[in-house]
């Protein structure tokens, strides 16, 4: 029985049923649970609620399994519904203030300068009119802030990515020499300022342009 769900009855030797709700396979003794929340199910690790970097809500499953596996410093959380899956990786450094760890649709993996250059060799040629204000890489990937007929946006690519994406914003604004952009689906937060440093999902990146 899981000792945070009263109802939760054995399932497997690495795993227990949430009463109304998925099979749970757990390889980290503990460390990464669910609880019931709103109709659904949120992830905890180490009892604090998971986030994503761009958003403070906490991320929450609706799936009909679901396994905790420790990699490296992550905790890989892999999902299951309705024959999809769902990968996100919790990192296991400390967390972001005293609540939240965040957890990432991606492996993070630090970058070389030609990974991330790599990343945006066919943006002129896929982005017409794109005009670069900054690019960045770090163990997130690569992000890029600049405009589109005049418009500030925001480009991305996770470290596996091969090349970068639009993203659409939640926030994407510029205040003189500083600039803040974050995803609408909570997954990147880019910030800086346009003469200092910068920040991708609340770590220094190395700026390349």
């Amino acid at each position: 029985m899981h000792p945070l769900d009263s109802n939760a009855r054995p399932a497997t030797i690495e795993g227990y049923v949430m009463n109304g709700g998925p099979i749970v396979r757990d390889q980290t003794k503990g460390i990464a649970k669910l609880i019931f929340y709103n109709n659904s199910f949120k992830l905890l690790v180490n009892d604090k609620t998971l986030t994503q970097p761009a958003s403070v809500l906490p991320i929450t499953f609706i799936c009909g399994e679901v396994s905790f596996k420790i990699e490296d410093l992550f905790i890989k959380i892999t999902g299951l519904h309705k024959k999809e899956e769902t990968v996100l990786y919790a990192d296991l450094r400390p967390p972001v203030g005293d609540s939240a760890y965040y957890a990432y649709s991606y492996k993070p993996k630090e970058l070389t300068q030609a990974e991330a250059l790599k990343k945006i060799a066919h943006s002129s040629e896929k982005f017409p009119g794109l005009a670069i204000d900054i690019f960045a890489h770090n163990r997130h990937g690569a992000a890029l802030f600049g405009k589109i007929k005049g418009s500030d946006v925001l480009f991305w690519a996770a470290p596996h990515e091969d090349e970068i994406q639009q993203k659409a914003c939640l926030e994407c604004k510029r205040e003189g020499e500083t600039f803040l952009a974050k995803s609408q689906d909570g997954k990147v937060s880019f910030h800086g300022s346009l003469k200092g440093e910068f920040y991708i999902n609340a770590e220094s990146a190395i700026k390349l342009l």
